[in-house]
């Protein structure tokens, strides 16, 4: 899945965060900035992607360090059916593993600063949108091994995909023109109080079309 689109999906999945835990609204910005930022982080085992060239100086090696760090985790615990890859892109960095450290990480270095309680939030926030990348990239040809190091049909790191109905290739046409807006809409309603807004006002609108339109046949 393309940069826009995971960023994007981390403001459904944020906005649903803040719902879910009622999250007052002066503060739902910056919860839903977090899951969006790492909903993009995953990607970091790739030079050229945009969360590796938005780290300026740093990106590049944290991007290297990563990419061989994965590649060592990948020789050292991929199983008889894994592919023989060289396990750099969408490995380590694109698991449920890496989600938890990374929201650990986010934590621990916030906790002395704004309490425990809105630590765990921007932790869970922070790992919440690791996993949400994984499961954009689920919806690709190509899948995301998130539930490594659990073994699956021989796997290690066996690669999660949806149905192939639904499946469809990373820049894609199908996925800028059919995948990009519903993930867009999606983001407009998620966000705390739009969709209570939004919806009554859809719905009497399509109320009233169907009236006119009965009114006339």
């Amino acid at each position: 899945m393309m940069g826009d689109q995971h960023f994007i999906s981390g403001a459904i999945t944020g906005g649903l965060m803040c719902s879910a835990l009622e999250i007052p609204l002066l503060y739902t910005p910056a919860v839903i900035g977090v899951v969006m930022f790492f909903a993009l982080v995953p990607d970091v085992d790739c030079p050229g992607s945009t969360v590796t060239k938005s780290l300026p100086l740093i990106g590049t090696p944290i991007s290297w360090f990563i990419r061989r760090l994965s590649h060592v985790v990948y020789m050292a615990t991929k199983g008889p059916r894994d592919e023989d890859w060289e396990g750099t892109h969408r490995h380590l960095s694109h698991t449920i593993v890496f989600a938890l450290i990374i929201g650990g990480g986010v934590y621990a270095g916030t906790v002395h600063f704004v309490g425990q309680h809105w630590a765990l939030i921007f932790g869970g926030a922070a790992a919440l949108g690791c996993w949400t990348h994984c499961l954009g990239d689920s919806l690709t040809e190509m899948g995301c091994p998130w539930l490594w190091p659990l073994p699956i049909a021989g796997e290690t790191w066996y690669e999660i995909r949806t149905p192939s109905i639904i499946r469809f290739h990373t820049g894609s046409d199908t996925e800028k023109l059919i995948v990009r807006p519903l993930i867009y809409a999606g983001a407009f309603v998620a966000f705390p109080g739009v969709a209570v807004v939004v919806l009554p006002v859809v719905f009497d609108l399509g109320a009233h079309l169907v009236r006119g339109i009965a009114s006339h046949g």
